[in-house]
């Protein structure tokens, strides 16, 4: 099957024949260098996969794209890298085992923003805070470089960070709010939060 184009694929407006190896049955992300054909072959995935041996989208394959990233030409933009990390975090939260994460801390395939608003990959050596919470790093935002990822985005990419060993850069765990009244300081309490001072009205309510 290999030796021939088998695969008539229409793409850009132009059509070519490919080989399976050059095809990927792929919803979730992009593969350098190869052509994913499910959106002009829907509910045929069973003859291009099982008979015809186009791969599918696996964790490796995710995890060797992201390696490949600084090397990639044309340069990967920092919205297709996103999108790589997103899938690779969809794979680990659904149990799926990736290489251990050390060759990918070494590339440049975070997107880092850097106080002045600028956005570059960059691989772990480099120090940047992952914001996991609201408030306090409005303290912080003109000082520090953050992983450019909204907070929506952060509590999503959980077994990214854990697994990445991005936990000790959220800032739920580096930055610690103290109030100070006359000399004497204490931790911070949300309002929202302080349920000690509120439960009996809340247990004489729900009686």
């Amino acid at each position: 099957m290999e030796s021939g184009a088998l695969l008539y694929v229409l793409q850009n407006n132009r059509s070519s024949w490919l080989k399976p190896s050059e095809c990927l049955w792929s919803t979730t992300t992009q593969i350098h260098g190869k052509v994913a054909i499910n959106f002009q072959y829907k509910g045929l995935k069973s003859l291009f996969v099982d008979k015809l041996l186009v791969k599918t989208v696996d964790v490796d394959m995710v995890y060797q794209e992201l390696l490949g990233v600084p090397s990639r030409q044309p340069p990967a933009t920092v919205s297709e890298v996103k999108e790589l990390l997103m899938t690779l975090n969809s794979f680990l939260s659904s149990g799926a085992h990736p290489p251990p994460p050390n060759k990918l801390l070494q590339e440049k395939i975070f997107p880092v923003k850097w106080p002045q608003g600028k956005v570059e990959l960059a691989s772990a050596q480099l120090e940047f805070a992952v914001v996991d919470r609201e408030g306090s790093f409005d303290v912080f935002r003109d000082r520090v470089k953050t992983l450019d990822f909204s907070l929506q985005e952060v509590c999503r990419l959980r077994p990214f960070i854990a697994w990445s060993g991005l936990e000790e850069r959220c800032l739920s765990k580096t930055v610690m709010e103290v109030s100070r009244i006359e000399g004497r300081e204490s931790h911070a309490i949300s309002p929202t939060r302080d349920i000690k001072k509120k439960a009996y009205g809340l247990l004489r309510y729900g009686h």
